[in-house]
């Protein structure tokens, strides 16, 4: 599907079997401690549902990347932790799957418009 004559995806599937990636990689990358935390790492807030935000691209429109990833940005009705990138509260967050149904990636926060490959 396009949208002007950008390609984006539209996430209609039931629960991503990808879930355990994500939420790994989350908990990994973008939670306090997290092994793999860097200093532009966005953190989740402690008890946001890191397996619901995974499932929150279905139904949704993503934009494919020109590796063929696609990115979802969303927006939670609560903070759901702080941006890597302007250290201040966010209720935005980043999904980022390798296939229909495969989530790989998801951090809080804004994401940089190189990294989306528009």
């Amino acid at each position: 599907m396009l949208a002007g004559t950008t390609p984006v995806l539209v996430h209609n599937s039931g629960p991503c079997d990808g879930e355990a990636i994500v939420v790994q990689h989350a908990i990994d990358r973008h939670t306090r401690g997290g092994s793999a935390v860097t200093p532009n790492s966005g953190i989740f807030d402690e008890g946001v549902d890191l397996p619901g935000l995974a499932r929150s691209t279905a139904g949704q429109i993503g934009i494919r990347q020109e590796n063929g990833n696609i990115v979802y940005v969303l927006r939670s009705p609560t903070i759901v932790g702080t941006d890597g990138i302007t250290g201040l509260p966010t209720n935005v967050y980043t999904d980022s799957a390798k296939s229909v149904g495969r989530t790989s990636h998801a951090s809080p926060g804004t994401v940089m418009v190189s990294w989306l490959s528009l």
